[in-house]
């Protein structure tokens, strides 16, 4: 199961989770960031099946219900109110956040599914009883969410045994790649290329020198579906990332440069809750699941560009 698995990463997991043999994947997304174009490919496999739930992971009753129907082995949660969202309504995305992992938490407790398995997938030795199921948080950068977040569900792991693998990829890391985003969750990378591409200027908010950690979607996926044999990774936090800093001026600069664009770049205000260094400390996920980023920031630019030239206007 995937909640949230309409989204930007979600829907790229979806992909890899069939791409490796998985039998049945299970999506339960609101839609509200998530498109149903991005789960075209997932859908027309001949491998594997897809079912789709278009409801409130936050819901206990509703969760308690397709979790007794789809009885997954192993849940990823990705449904989130994105970070440029929260800048509208941080309280709202603080509680739907929340909402969301705690409703998770609580029926992974009581055993709401009848199958076990690890942070993303099965272990080889099975938690307790009445911790039958897992999934992966995902703490976003937010200060009301993040620390709020993953304060609540350690417990989880702690008391009650449950196991719960927490990986902090969006704190110090933004990913890149392709996906059909709506206005208020589109960053930098897709917001340049489709400025470019309806000739405008792209823009750099601030002066540029802010930093954030890129890595490429498909090594995000890659580091997720590899923590699920992992039995080492339960209970614990992981920073999934490259562990390089990257101006954002450079990254806006690298876009044009792959672009042919030479129009220019305008400068905007910096927005005042940015952070302004994002760099993460890798050493741990590496350890454990093995090289994390494997596709060069150039190379990763470079499929992304190709891929919303040929979408044109549908992206």
């Amino acid at each position: 199961m995937v909640t949230g698995g309409a989204g930007f990463i979600g829907s790229h997991l979806v992909d890899g989770l069939l791409n490796a043999g998985t039998e049945h994947v299970t999506v339960v997304d609101t839609f509200f960031l998530g498109s149903e174009a991005n789960l075209r490919t997932a859908g027309r496999r001949s491998t594997g099946t897809l079912s789709i739930y278009r409801e409130d992971a936050g819901d206990h009753v509703l969760m308690s219900e397709i979790l007794d129907i789809e009885k997954p082995e192993v849940v990823f949660n990705l449904a989130t109110k994105a970070l440029l969202y929260s800048f509208l309504n941080p309280s709202g995305a603080c509680q739907v956040n929340l909402s969301i992992a705690l409703t998770l938490c609580e029926l992974l407790r009581k055993g709401a599914s009848t199958a076990w398995c690890t942070c993303p997938v099965p272990r080889s030795t099975a938690p307790r009883a009445m911790c039958r199921w897992t999934r992966i948080t995902r703490c976003w950068p937010r200060p009301p969410t993040r620390p709020g977040r993953r304060q609540r569900i350690s417990p989880w792991h702690r008391t009650f045994g449950c196991s719960i693998w927490t990986w902090s990829r969006s704190v110090p890391s933004t990913t890149t790649g392709h996906a059909r985003t709506k206005g208020c969750s589109a960053a930098v990378v897709p917001l340049t290329i489709k400025r470019i591409l309806a000739n405008e200027q792209p823009v750099v908010e601030g002066d540029g020198t802010q930093t954030r950690d890129l890595i490429y979607v498909e090594d995000t996926v890659r580091a997720l579906v590899a923590a699920a044999t992992t039995p080492e990774a339960r209970g614990l936090t992981m920073n999934v990332a490259s562990g390089i800093e990257t101006r954002i001026g450079d990254l806006v600069e690298r876009i044009c440069k792959v672009m042919g664009w030479t129009g220019g770049i305008r400068t905007d205000d910096r927005r005042r809750a940015d952070v302004h260094r994002h760099m993460a400390d890798v050493a741990l996920a590496s350890a454990m699941l093995g090289e994390l980023s494997t596709t060069s920031l150039d190379e990763g630019l470079e499929r992304t560009v190709d891929w919303y030239r040929r979408q044109g206007s549908e992206a």
